[in-house]
Order: C-alpha cells, then sequence, then structure tokens
C-alpha cells in the first residue's frame, strides 16, 4: 500500500517538473542577444518560406497537369488543400521553432508578443479559410518582425 501511494507521488512530481517546464518559449530570457536572436529567427523564418514556396510549387505543378490533361478539378479545392496540408502546418512549425528560441533578455514581453500574434493569425487562417489567408494574412506578425528587426513573411 506504502508502495503504490509513494509510486503515485513520485508520478505526481515527476509530472509536475514536466508540466513546470513547459511552455517556458518566448518567456522565458534565453540568453541570445538581440542580433543572435533575428539571425536564428530569420533562419527559421527562411527554411520555413522555402518549405511553403516548394508547396506552392506542387500546387501550380498539379494545377498545371490537370489542365493538360484537360482533367476536370476544383482549383479552389486544390488551393485549400494546399492551405490546410501544407501551409498551416509549416506555419505551426514555424511559431514553434520561434518560441523555442526564446528571448534576449529584456525582449520577453516583444517577443510574447509578437508570437501570440503569429499564434492568432494561424488560428484565424485556419478557422476562415482561403478567403482570411488571402484577405488578412500574417500582416501583423510580420509587421511586428521587421519591427523588431528582421523579415518573416510568409
Amino acid at each position: 500500500m506504502y508502495r503504490l501511494i509513494g509510486g503515485v507521488l513520485l508520478g505526481v512530481v515527476v509530472l509536475a517538473a514536466l508540466v513546470g517546464g513547459c511552455g517556458e518559449g518566448s518567456e522565458a530570457s534565453s540568453g541570445l542577444s538581440q542580433e543572435d536572436f533575428t539571425q536564428e529567427a530569420e533562419a527559421i523564418c527562411s527554411d520555413g518560406k522555402v518549405e511553403r514556396q516548394t508547396a506552392l510549387a506542387g500546387f501550380y505543378k498539379e494545377v498545371k497537369d490537370n489542365e493538360a490533361k484537360s482533367k476536370s478539378f476544383d482549383q479552389a479545392e486544390l488551393a485549400q488543400k494546399l492551405l490546410y496540408q501544407s501551409f498551416l502546418p509549416s506555419m505551426n512549425q514555424q511559431l514553434q521553432e520561434l518560441e523555442d528560441l526564446g528571448a534576449p533578455e529584456g525582449d520577453e514581453e516583444q517577443i510574447a508578443k509578437m508570437l501570440g500574434t503569429l499564434s492568432t493569425e494561424i488560428k484565424s487562417v485556419e478557422d476562415g479559410g482561403l478567403g482570411t489567408f488571402i484577405d488578412d494574412g500574417f500582416a501583423g506578425f510580420e509587421s511586428e518582425a521587421r519591427a523588431y528587426g528582421f523579415t518573416c513573411s510568409a
């Protein structure tokens, strides 16, 4: 009985330690300088953009192939597929990697706000679909990133 209780307590302590360490992301100081942070953020954004451009090239190829074969297809449906299967997962990955960087000391609030904007914009596009992406996209995040000192366009 005491062994069972001890095991449960140990499990609770381990779980609390794991959960307590999660979610620090941009709210915790990373020890990076602003210059180092912006360089790493640029690399993350660049990798994400290449990934999304590759997916877009695949989309255009699929459209051209369908047109060449006079195959009936719904271009809007293909675009929605691109958005939900490639673009949004890539943006979520980019957000996660930026959060994992942490923030330069003293800039925690600014980075948290910027990444919060990106998270909100991703959710908005997920909920609103292609029309929301076309209308609003990620302009708020892109503007905040530029103001901080790096370019991060979708």
